[in-house]
């Protein structure tokens, strides 16, 4: 395995160029990254990492949800896309955040 730090930002440009290629939906962007976390040995863990709306204050008043359970495809500029990954059998893993452009 890569360096975990390197590994999860690795896997959010991917996920990234993912969506920005194929305008997918939040929660098939999520898959993907699955099956990305998957490639390297990791595993991708959505507790309070799935991804979020920005906007104006407050943000509950755009979107209470996340990109995960978003079924459209997350309009640029206003989505954070989260990766976090753990190790599937040791207590150690990784986080990379980055917004959607």
């Amino acid at each position: 395995m890569a360096p975990r730090t390197k590994q999860s930002e690795k896997i959010w440009h991917e996920v990234r160029d993912y969506w920005s290629n194929r305008g997918v939906s939040g929660r098939e962007l999520y898959l993907f990254a699955e099956t990305r976390a998957q490639k390297y040995g990791w595993i991708l863990s959505l507790q309070k990492a799935n991804g979020h709306r920005i906007a104006d204050f407050p943000h509950a008043a755009r979107s209470r949800g996340s990109i995960e359970g978003f079924e459209k495809s997350p309009a640029q500029n206003r989505w954070i896309l989260e990766i976090q990954i753990r190790h599937p059998e040791k207590e150690f893993g990784a986080f990379y955040e980055d917004l959607l452009s």
